[in-house]
């Protein structure tokens, strides 16, 4: 069984312990790179641990990390942010950081996966597609062919990207939207919940609607 360290924690953790089982993993040791924060109407990381019913060794910081023999690595957060855990982590230690891909998940032939990325169950990824580093594609998002996602860029839950989109580094696209064919969307940008993208959108905008429309800078 691998054993895996985790940088980081999040709102989808629970779910990344789940991939990780799911790839014949369990588990080892978490290390924060900053206080844990719960927001109203979750659960503790205590909690969550309680539910694997094994030991995980927790560490509040990234000072006690050293690289082992025989562990995998993975991150445990997935907003477009981690970049700077990323590149903190590499700056120290140079680790390299597990594709991670639920077994049902669907990936056509020819896709080209980059470092870290994490793919959820349900998800269909069509043949020629592209996920650079980090990138993030979370349940029942469907990937058309020939799409090209920029790194740390995420992919909500129920999300279509149709054909030959090309979606920019650092970018997120929230649960339920729609972007058609061939439109591109810039680096740092944010699609709204249930949008429905029917043109290019430009660097570091927020969009939302029906049509989608530009409704302010994304700082």
């Amino acid at each position: 069984m691998k054993k895996f360290i985790i940088f980081g924690i999040g709102n989808y953790l629970s779910d990344i312990f789940d991939v990780i089982h799911e790839n014949n993993g369990k588990v080892y040791k978490i290390y924060q790179n900053i206080p844990e924060v719960i927001p109203e109407r979750t659960i503790p990381l205590s909690e969550r641990l309680s539910f694997l019913h094994y030991n995980v060794q927790v560490y509040d910081t990234l000072d006690a990390f050293k690289p082992e023999r025989g562990c995998e690595y993975a991150l445990g957060c997935t907003v477009v942010e981690k970049y700077r855990l990323i590149q903190e982590t590499k700056d120290r230690h140079n680790v390299y950081f597990q594709p991670l891909i639920h077994p049902r998940a669907y990936l056509g032939s020819n896709v080209a996966i980059g470092e870290g990325i994490l793919v959820a169950p349900h998800t269909t990824i069509s043949p020629n597609t592209i996920l650079e580093d980090f990138v993030f594609i979370n349940r029942a998002a469907s990937i058309g062919h020939d799409v090209h996602i920029g790194k740390y860029s995420r992919v909500g839950p129920s999300v279509t990207l149709a054909a030959f989109c090309k979606i920019g580094h650092m970018t997120s696209v929230n649960i339920g939207a729609i972007i058609i064919d061939r439109v591109h969307i810039g680096n740092n940008s944010i699609i709204g919940a249930g949008a429905l993208v029917t043109r290019d959108v430009p660097d570091n905008v927020v969009v939302y609607g029906v049509p989608a429309k530009v409704v302010k800078d994304n700082g």
